[in-house]
């Protein structure tokens, strides 16, 4: 290289557009802040997005299983405590189901457990036949005794007396023995048709035992074991979610990059300033070498630190803006696996599921719920019916049950008036005969019979009666309690009908909140992503600047090599105390290495590499 050649280099540097290149400079600066800035703003949009979209499938959650969050509504419709609620209420119903056994023991008087054993009441019904049998007796002697009085004329007129009043007196009895035939007849009717409805209450009873409470079983164990799953679903979409977003919080430490960034530029910027003023004092017309080598010595170092500092800048942004876009790209493509969850979420919850069956999906859930609720009712509707019927027929029992008692009051009261005309009846019959005869034997006996009888009967009765009044008033009591469980348990299983109806509601509005969370999440996500694509062009930007100060950092090393070569007097201190202005501006480790490793004619303190974040 010549002096000419020299000369014309510093022409082509003076020419240099150092202008260009800061105004390039400068608009970097101004997108990194505008994509900073945007990034900034959208990102706690975003994670509130993502915090709305976990909240929302922890709500979803709860809405199948117990968590530890509350629900945000006065009422809890929470499908497992739903369930388990109906489940309580059914297994109530079901346990309070008449025992075999104690019907057996409540009813033993009532009804027969062989053919050999009789029942007392069983034997109410056949209370009346003996003393039947003795009237009967009584009534033929009367007519006899009649026809004797007759026959003896006026020596039975007396005797004829106290027959006749024998035979009124059991007609008497007889027409009350009839009402008490009555009362018999009207209790073996309801006896029968108590009978029948303990017969198909124990029918109902037993299917529900063994076949609904089966079923019953079944399902809940069925539809518990599907909510698990749905909730073990919708847990592991939680951590997919958190795990989905992660690169989110990374993007938040690059953040803090851009002041470094801007401090770094602005440093350049004001090295080109510096670079552009020094070129334009520049004067070829004046040349005085010692000056030129001066002037071109610092403009090398400066050039060459400010290409160091361009590529650690550049370096900085593609570690930073790009680095973010990576990872909005990352969460993107995580959002469409996340998205497809959520489609396959929606079609598991969905009511509109085109025909599919899942085994596990909440429409089966609800469904085979819904459809099981009215089945149990209308089981319960017949057990109640039964229970109303058994309880409606007791005024028939206790009334009869009492006509029987007043007629064999009735009855006693007769018989004891028969006991003065035994009396009157051996006497007159003495007069008449003389001596006692048996025909009054047989009148004594059928008399003394019947009395006993009326007397056995009414004391026995009164034993039959209390036991058997005291064992029904029992079961009405049982009957009862159970029918009232029964209408309550119908009223909490319809009121629990509701409840799985607004938790379906409400799964169907939560499961709507979700996806709406899911799709503005990726809205905010696709409107950073396409301005992600703008910033695209920082680099070229870049790179334009580089390769700006890389020609003019061969010219200037080409002259530099010319006055090494060519001039024996070269002072260097002017223009290191000149680069050390600069340097000492600089703030951060990067931009302190980099001068250090670009110009080692200076001693240049880089402190340490934590220090690179410290700003002003």
């Amino acid at each position: 290289m010549k002096k000419d050649d020299v000369l014309e280099a510093f022409k082509e540097i003076m020419g240099y557009d150092f202008s260009d290149n800061i105004e390039i400079l400068r608009r970097i600066i101004d997108k990194t802040e505008e994509f900073y800035g945007l990034i900034s703003d959208k990102l706690p949009v975003i994670e509130q997005s993502i915090d709305e979209t976990i909240v929302e499938t922890e709500i979803l959650v709860n809405y199948f299983v117990e968590d530890n969050q509350a629900l945000e509504d006065s009422q809890d419709f929470r499908l497992s405590n739903i369930l388990e609620d109906l489940q309580g209420q059914i297994g109530e119903v079901y346990n309070s189901l008449l025992d075999r056994s104690d019907i057996i023991d409540i009813l033993s008087d009532f009804i027969m457990d062989s053919d050999d054993e009789e029942s007392k009441f069983s034997q109410i019904l056949t209370l009346t036949k003996e003393l039947n049998d003795s009237l009967t007796d009584l009534k033929d002697l009367s007519i006899n005794a009649i026809i004797f009085s007759i026959k003896a004329e006026n020596n039975g007129a007396g005797f004829g007396v106290i027959s006749n009043e024998i035979n009124r007196l059991s007609n008497d009895i007889k027409a009350k023995y009839s009402l008490i035939e009555g009362n018999v007849l009207i209790l073996q009717e309801w006896y029968e048709e108590f009978v029948d409805n303990l017969r198909a209450l124990a029918a109902i009873e037993d299917e529900i035992g063994d076949k609904s409470k089966d079923r019953t079983k079944e399902i809940f164990t069925d539809v518990l074991e599907s909510l698990e799953k749905i909730s073990n679903i919708l847990r592991d979409f939680i951590e997919h979610i958190k795990i989905g977003v992660e690169p989110i919080y990374d993007i938040i430490v690059l953040l803090q990059y851009q002041d470094i960034i801007r401090q770094n530029l602005e440093n350049l910027i004001e090295i080109l300033v510096t670079l552009e003023v020094e070129v334009n004092t520049l004067d070829l017309e004046e040349y005085q070498e010692s000056k030129f080598i001066d002037m071109v010595i610092f403009i090398d170092n400066v050039v060459g630190l400010s290409r160091g500092l361009m590529e650690n800048i550049l370096s900085q942004l593609e570690e930073s803006i790009f680095n973010i876009s990576d990872k909005l790209m990352k969460i993107n493509e995580n959002l469409i696996s996340l998205k497809e969850e959520d489609d396959k979420i929606r079609e598991l919850l969905s009511e509109d599921r085109k025909g599919l069956d899942r085994a596990d999906s909440l429409d089966r859930i609800y469904q085979e719920l819904i459809s099981f609720i009215p089945e149990f009712t209308s089981k319960m509707n017949s057990l109640e019916d039964k229970y109303d019927s058994l309880i409606r027929d007791k005024d028939s029992f206790y009334d009869n049950m009492e006509g029987i008692e007043q007629g064999l009051e009735e009855i006693d009261k007769v018989a004891k008036r028969f006991k003065k005309l035994e009396l009157m009846a051996k006497i007159e019959f003495s007069h008449i005969m003389g001596t006692k005869h048996s025909f009054v034997n047989g009148i004594e006996e059928a008399i003394n019979q019947f009395i006993n009888s009326s007397k056995d009967n009414k004391e026995l009765y009164q034993q039959l009666k209390d036991k058997l009044q005291s064992d029904y008033s029992t079961f009405l009591e049982f009957a009862l309690k159970n029918k009232n469980n029964i209408n309550s348990s119908k009223e909490i299983v319809n009121s629990s009908k509701e409840g799985l109806l607004t938790g379906r509601r409400l799964v169907k509005e939560a499961m709507e909140s979700l996806h709406f969370s899911i799709d503005s999440l990726g809205v905010e996500l696709a409107a950073l992503t396409t301005e992600m694509e703008k910033f695209y062009l920082l680099e070229e930007q870049g790179q334009q600047v580089l390769s700006f100060l890389s020609k003019l950092k061969s010219k200037t090393s080409n002259i530099k090599e010319y006055y090494l070569e060519n001039s024996k007097d070269i002072n260097f201190e002017e223009s290191n105390e000149r680069l050390q202005e600069l340097i000492d501006k600089f703030t951060s480790y990067l931009e302190r290495k980099t001068a250090q490793e670009e110009i080692g004619d200076l001693e240049i303190d880089t402190g340490s590499e934590g220090g690179e974040l410290t700003l002003f």
